[in-house]
């Protein structure tokens, strides 16, 4: 899809403590939302944050939560404030209050909950209300902050303001992956193609969960309608080269909880990767609440090679997962050779 995320912020039911841990209830009310794309390739990211924003009289309020192994050991040489916090694993939230496309704020928080903070690439500004925190978790590592509006020199936003927005992720240790919300074309810093965001005092806003399972190209997306009614939710994924054949399409008006399965068709072993483009759309009456367009590519299981070696009267085959297979030694192969139509007459399982 070429058109950019779009996401409704409600009102936090109370302020969250920034303390670096997502306590029970806490953002139960905020809009949440994923989906990052490879600054790159524009590829839905290896690694999928998860984001939470909401706002009240007073403050913007932001947390994400990154994924990663327990023990695994993340940069984080900074820890003072405005210091190159960037440079190490970090979230960066990017606004721009009303909209400009030219101006906006920018602010990066570390897993020791270091701040940079910067107006329009001026680090010597600073948000003096600003507050960030970050903690481990046995899954990554979570970061809280809140802004206060009058940091911003804007008033707590009325029903239906909308701003620029966008989410991104450093992540040097783990091969120095950046991952952008919006689909800017020249760096985050890339105002005039921010996201959008939409405050609502009135109106429900969406939870939404799951975008690592498109990656492995079967699973469910988990929506949750953050308060009362209905919703009109679709998810839509087609080959790129043909967006009138989608693969999927499902749709569901529900309210409360609910899900949206998928299962892309598997690739065949050694064709190649096969690409989709795809949007997630969740409206209640016409009114938008989230809109995601994305694009992956789907490789196949695995990929077999086979060696014939005449002189010695043997095949040798190898097998390889490919990277949806996200535990190999979880997993047995079967691999059969025989003279066609006939029963085979050798059958390994692998590994031994």
């Amino acid at each position: 899809g070429g058109r950019q995320p779009f996401l409704a912020v409600g009102v936090a039911r109370t302020a969250p403590t920034i303390d670096g841990v997502l306590s029970p209830d806490e953002w139960d009310s905020a809009a949440c939302a994923g989906g990052l794309r490879d600054l790159e390739s524009g590829r839905l990211l290896p690694v999928q944050p998860r984001f939470y924003v909401a706002f009240d009289d007073t403050a913007f309020y932001f947390a994400a939560t990154v994924p990663g192994a327990r023990g695994t050991r993340l940069r984080a040489k900074q820890s003072t404030r405005d210091a190159a916090v960037y440079s190490d694993d970090s979230v960066e939230l990017f606004l721009d209050p009303g909209m400009t496309r030219k101006r906006c704020y920018q602010f990066v928080v570390n897993s020791v909950g270091a701040l940079f903070d910067a107006e329009d690439r001026h680090a010597e500004w600073n948000a003096p209300g600003a507050r960030a925190a970050a903690g481990r978790t046995d899954h990554g590592w979570v970061l809280e902050l809140s802004i206060p509006f009058a940091d911003l020199t804007v008033q707590s936003p009325v029903d239906g303001t909308q701003w620029g927005a966008n989410v991104c992720l450093n992540y040097p240790s783990k091969g120095n992956l950046t991952g952008t919300w919006a689909k800017v074309t020249s760096g985050f810093h890339d105002p005039g193609n921010f996201a959008h965001i939409a405050f609502t005092r009135s109106g429900p806003v969406v939870a939404v969960t799951g975008f690592a399972e498109l990656l492995s190209g079967h699973g469910a997306l988990a929506v949750h309608l953050v308060g009362v009614g209905m919703a009109q939710s679709q998810l839509r994924i087609w080959p790129r080269e043909s967006q009138a054949a989608p693969v999927i399409d499902v749709r569901e008006e529900s309210g409360g909880q609910w899900t949206l399965p998928f299962r892309l068709p598997d690739g065949k072993p050694g064709a190649g990767p096969q690409s989709f483009a795809g949007e997630l759309r969740i409206t209640r009456s016409d009114t938008p609440l989230l809109a995601l367009p994305f694009s992956l590519d789907m490789t196949s299981l695995m990929s077999v090679s086979v060696s014939a070696f005449p002189d010695r009267r043997t095949l040798e085959v190898d097998v390889n997962p490919g990277p949806r297979v996200t535990n190999p030694a979880h997993h047995q192969c079967r691999v059969s050779i025989g003279t066609t139509g006939q029963e085979a007459s050798k059958t390994v399982e692998l590994p031994e």
